[in-house]
């Protein structure tokens, strides 16, 4: 999955939906000391945790949005990857957060969607 997001030294990746940054955690080792991963959530104590575990961790290249529920809050062009994990099913409305992602993306930027399956 880290590997379909094409990561290099120096890139910039998002963590939509990250929660207390299980992935965003993981991704900081790949983009290095001059990339940054910046980690959005809607929760404020989830990135409060995150932002601890990074620092105690030595990972000052994480960041943190709060973002809302119908807007990530992210700047346009800045990211060379998002990452959306076991987030997407919790999207009510999805589209307008895909576009605002979308956006967010540099050219030729990459786009991943890890999610469960519908519930059977």
């Amino acid at each position: 999955m880290i590997q379909a997001l094409n990561l290099h030294e120096g890139s910039v990746v998002v963590d939509f939906g990250s929660g207390v940054g299980y992935f965003a955690l993981k991704l900081s080792p790949v983009v290095g000391k001059r990339g940054s991963v910046v980690a959005e959530d809607i929760r404020r104590e989830s990135l409060i945790f995150l932002r601890i575990r990074a620092f105690l961790g030595g990972q000052h290249n994480v960041r943190t949005i709060r973002g809302e529920a119908d807007d990530p809050r992210l700047p346009a062009g800045f990211s060379d990857a998002v990452l959306i994990a076991n987030t997407y099913h919790e999207l009510t409305e999805p589209m307008p957060i895909l576009r605002c992602l979308a956006d967010s993306l540099k050219p030729g930027g990459s786009l991943v969607i890890v999610d469960r399956g519908p519930r059977s």
